[in-house]
């Protein structure tokens, strides 16, 4: 083969702009290599293992570990002084009621921050943040009680912020290094909380006991809030990475920094290579053309760079994987060009949907109900489609039913009362014997065609002859 690079090591290469179909890159390791705008249709990328480029790995790790430290620093720091902002307030009962409201409303912050997720939490922030530094500069000079609002939004943005970094840190983290970094890095994380901690009261010095309201403010109220800073850090990161949708702007940021000088595959053409079993941890797959690209048992794909591909659906990326989707709903989902060779999608739901140019060989499709389904020039060669529901299904002349096993379809969805309709063949002890369902088929074929040499829309056609049965005896 002349593009042979069977296991070899290919950390950093470039390919980019080459012509590499069918070339074969099974087990090779392909960290950091550039493949952008390369064309590799037919490529076989079989357990590849894609990654950063190693300078920049180590660079990221340092980068990760500074993180840790001064976000962990400065949530341990800035927690415990919100007393020390109130100067001008000298009534005891002042400090403590505003003290009292900036814990109430943080706490207000982490509930909705859990239930509802950043997209509304933050404008909320930036809302009151404006307002309350509004009321400070109109009535500052005036009423001293004033300063009590614009510190505690002040003190609440800046702990926000800490946790917004934190989350941002903790994603990357999970999403890139393995259980013995996380580890080191929670340990250095908890040093740090404890030497903001401690500079935090040793900057105090004796003040701090001359004025023991300080004192309780920084052990009382800035120890838990440090610890529910980090806690929380920590959570938002692991829901973001788990693809929590309200999370989703952490995730963003998270999978670009984790992503950055990966295996690039950026804009490339690959169109029906080989992924099975790939390690694609960090990957960029931006403006690539994945169709019928197959993915099966493809590692860590929900932590490569896929903006606006059918991979950044969950539940498809899911289906791709595992080729599992029996019994599953996928009405009216867009899986145009989908690799779904074998897959087992017995009983599934797909009415409506878009399967135009998926491949489909070999997959159980039976019960699968494919009403209105969309399967201009799908391969349905070998696939079993006994009992299937192919009610105004959309096929065209380019659609491949080589093959095809199939004892009987429905040609309506079944109701309470016709749980067997229009059964094809007619009687119900008799099935399609081996080649009938292409003799079944054939004459839509010949139809489609007849209506393209005519060049007649079939869109016209299909608004007046909603069903379009020709085999009725």
């Amino acid at each position: 083969m002349e593009h042979d690079f069977h296991d070899q090591q290919l950390k950093g290469r470039s390919f980019q702009h080459q012509d590499l179909s069918g070339a074969n890159f099974s087990h090779a390791n392909i960290s950091g290599a550039n493949f952008s705008d390369a064309s590799l249709p037919d490529a076989n990328l079989d357990s590849v293992k894609a990654g950063i480029a190693p300078t920049w790995a180590l660079l990221l790790k340092t980068g990760l570990v500074v993180a840790v430290a001064i976000s962990s620093l400065g949530a341990g720091y800035w927690g415990t002084l919100m007393g020390d902002w109130l100067p001008e307030i000298d009534s005891l009962a002042g400090r403590i009621f505003f003290c009292l409201i900036g814990i109430g409303l943080f706490g207000s912050s982490i509930l909705i921050i859990i239930r509802n997720g950043l997209s509304i939490t933050l404008p909320l922030f930036l809302v009151f943040v404006s307002i309350a530094s509004s009321i400070f500069a109109i009535f500052s000079d005036f009423n001293p009680a004033m300063l009590g609002v614009f510190v505690v939004a002040i003190w609440i943005a800046i702990n926000t912020t800490i946790v917004i970094a934190g989350a941002i840190t903790a994603a990357v983290i999970q999403s890139l290094l393995k259980r013995f970094f996380r580890v080191a890095l929670l340990i250095i994380m908890l040093v740090f909380i404890a030497l903001g901690l401690y500079l935090s009261i040793a900057q105090g010095g004796e003040a701090l006991y001359a004025q023991i309201w300080k004192l309780w403010i920084r052990v009382g109220v800035g120890i838990p809030v440090s610890i529910i800073c980090v806690c929380l850090s920590l959570y938002v990161g692991a829901q973001a990475i788990a693809e929590n949708r309200k999370y989703a702007m952490i995730y963003w940021f998270a999978i670009a920094i984790s992503n950055y000088r990966s295996t690039s595959f950026r804009n490339a053409d690959l169109t029906n290579a080989d992924f099975s079993n790939a390690n694609l941890r960090q990957a960029d797959f931006r403006n690539a053309n994945l169709t019928r690209t197959r993915w099966h048992q493809a590692k860590f794909l929900a932590q490569a760079r896929t903006d606006e591909e059918y991979l950044e659906d969950p539940k498809i990326r899911q289906l791709v994987v595992s080729l599992n989707g029996r019994e599953q709903n996928f009405d009216q989902f867009d899986l145009r060009g989908l690799n779904l060779d074998g897959a087992d999608l017995t009983d599934a739901s797909f009415i409506g949907a878009k399967l135009s140019g998926a491949t489909l060989k070999d997959a159980k499709l039976d019960g699968a109900k494919l009403v209105q389904a969309q399967l201009y020039g799908a391969d349905l060669s070998g696939a079993s489609l006994t009992g299937a529901y192919i009610q105004d299904w959309s096929i065209s002349t380019d659609t491949i039913f080589d093959n095809v096993q199939c004892d009987y379809v429905y040609m309506q969805l079944p109701t309470k009362i016709d749980p067997d309709p229009c059964r094809k063949p007619d009687k119900r002890n008799e099935n399609f014997e081996s080649g009938d369902f292409a003799d079944f088929i054939e004459p839509i074929i010949k139809t489609l065609n007849l209506y393209q040499t005519q060049n007649i829309d079939l869109r016209v056609v299909a608004q007046q002859f909603k069903t379009l049965d020709l085999f009725h005896h």
